[in-house]
């Protein structure tokens, strides 16, 4: 985890699945709980993304909305980022190529450059 301004940048990595699920949840509540309202997940690192893994941040993105705060995601491998698509959470979430493109954008969806095509 890194911050940038006000923004919190946390790259997960391996499988986000239903064994690392519970402790990816508890994590980013934990930094919701401690004041993060914008964060950034990079999944650079992730190899494999399942609908528990899913399940966790669509969790985290409404408890950030009602924090008027905000989730977005980066990067990520063309197997990962087509789960977003075949679930059709490409359409809720915003993603980014890159992490610099994430923090770029503007809080509460301004973005100063457009989401990275799928």
């Amino acid at each position: 985890m890194r911050r940038y301004g006000d923004r919190t940048i946390v790259a997960v990595s391996g499988d986000v699945d239903v064994g690392s699920s519970p402790r990816l949840r508890v994590f980013l509540l934990g930094l919701v709980e401690d004041g993060a309202r914008d964060l950034v997940i990079d999944l650079g690192g992730a190899t494999f993304l399942d609908s528990t893994g899913l399940g966790v941040f669509i969790g985290v993105s409404r408890r950030l909305g009602a924090l008027n705060g905000e989730l977005v995601f980066a990067g990520g491998s063309p197997g990962v980022r087509e789960v977003f698509e075949v679930t059709h959470l490409a359409k809720v979430f915003a993603l980014y190529g890159t992490v610099e493109e994430a923090v770029a954008r503007r809080p509460g969806g301004v973005r100063t450059a457009g989401p990275s095509p799928l």
